[in-house]
């Protein structure tokens, strides 16, 4: 069964507006309560230090705007010289990379986990973030029934990743081939866009991915259509996906959606993506973010 977004009654058109904003003011909520962090300016076109450590800024050509570029080294990054890490590239930085970035290395001073380089694309500020992650992270352009108002600029954030941002990571840093985006909600939807892209194009510029709670009922189920056409897709290497739901999270919007998603990848018909599916039972929609990242991190990258 195909969910939609459409109905011709009245009152479960009405229901569904109401759960659809429920569901917009709780992934907004907590980006609102933290705080609004103030940035260094910087001129367009260019790169400049933001004044916080291990962060810059970078203009985009393609998006027309400049990002906020975080930054975290191994712990061994400087003693082994010779070495090369994978990259692991996180959405919504303002909110999870200040999370996430010291449970990577203490799971690396640990031994629980190999050395990984962590980067994080963020904006300004938190408040800013909540807005443009809507222009930068869908496609395509909203529909009225979706009640957000979405210009459908991924695929220019993506052409910023591919073009822009890697290459300037690549200059300056040691990493080998291994590279993994991790995105929740529109940062999840974004992570499955840009999966799918990769794969019917043969041409994969991230090679893992997790897409934690991905708002799937964006666009009419979009992103079911694009996985349709990946069906006998025959590609020489496969890509990884950790895809994840909070059981406690709207069941039309997220569980069943999210479910169905797994069974679409986990059919034979699709080989080209190896699909690992985990559904957070007692966990809500902001509860699954950060524990599907260090999940996914833990299993892709567990030490021997």
């Amino acid at each position: 069964m195909i969910f939609s977004l459409t109905s011709k009654n009245p009152l479960k058109a009405t229901k569904r507006r109401v759960i659809r904003k429920k569901l917009r003011l709780l992934i907004i909520l907590p980006f609102l309560l933290t705080g609004i962090s103030a940035l260094t300016a910087c001129h367009p076109k260019q790169e400049t230090e933001t004044g916080e450590k291990n962060t810059f800024n970078l203009y985009s050509n393609m998006v027309q705007d400049t990002f906020k570029i975080y930054v975290q080294k191994p712990v061994e990054y400087e003693e082994k010289t010779n070495s090369k890490y994978p990259l692991v590239l996180v959405t919504d930085a303002n909110f999870y990379f200040p999370m996430l970035a010291p449970i990577v290395h203490q799971f690396e001073q640990t031994g629980l986990m190999k050395p990984i380089i962590l980067v994080g694309v963020g904006y300004h500020s938190l408040e800013e973030m909540d807005s443009l992650r809507v222009r930068d992270f869908l496609f395509p352009s909203s529909l009225p029934s979706d009640e957000t108002q979405a210009e459908g600029g991924a695929k220019k954030f993506q052409a910023f990743l591919r073009d822009e941002l890697l290459p300037r990571l690549a200059d300056s840093l040691r990493l080998n081939a291994d590279k993994a985006l991790l995105g929740h909600s529109f940062g999840g939807y974004f992570s499955l866009l840009t999966l799918f892209e990769q794969t019917r194009s043969g041409q994969y510029y991230f090679n893992k991915f997790v897409a934690a709670s991905p708002t799937m009922w964006y666009n009419d189920f979009y992103l079911n259509h694009l996985a349709d056409s990946l069906k006998n897709k025959v590609v020489q290497d496969s890509a990884h996906l950790y895809l994840s739901v909070g059981g406690l999270e709207d069941s039309t919007w997220y569980v069943k959606p999210v479910h169905y998603m797994t069974k679409k990848l986990t059919s034979d018909s699709i080989g080209a993506i190896n699909c690992t599916a985990i559904n957070y039972k007692e966990m809500d929609h902001m509860d699954v973010g950060l524990l599907s990242f260090i999940h996914a991190l833990k299993v892709w990258y567990k030490q021997e």
